[in-house]
C-alpha cells in the first residue's frame, strides 16, 4: 500500500510540475521551472496537506487496539513464554 501511494504522489507531482512548466514556458515566462516549483508547493500546502490531515483525524477514530499490556510485554511474548 506504501509503495502505491509513494508511486502515486510521485507521478501526481511530476505530472503537476511538467504542465505548470509547460504552462508557463507557453506564457513567456523568464524562468518556467521556478513557477512550476511555486505552483508544486502551492499545491502541496493547499490541498496535499489539509486533506492528509483530515484523512488522519477520520482514520484515528477507526482503529482498534492491537497489542495488550501484561506486565510490560505483549501476547506474542507471553505466548512465546518470554
Amino acid at each position: 500500500m506504501a509503495v502505491v501511494s509513494a508511486t502515486t504522489t510521485g507521478v501526481y507531482l511530476l505530472v503537476l510540475l511538467l504542465w505548470s512548466g509547460f504552462s508557463a514556458w507557453r506564457d513567456g515566462a523568464a524562468v518556467p521551472v521556478d513557477d512550476a516549483f511555486a505552483m508544486a508547493s502551492f499545491a502541496l500546502l493547499t490541498l496535499q496537506l489539509p486533506s492528509a490531515w483530515l484523512l488522519s483525524v477520520w482514520r484515528a477514530r477507526h482503529l482498534r487496539v492491537v497489542l495488550d499490556q501484561n506486565d510490560g510485554g505483549t501476547t506474542a511474548t507471553r505466548v512465546a513464554g518470554r
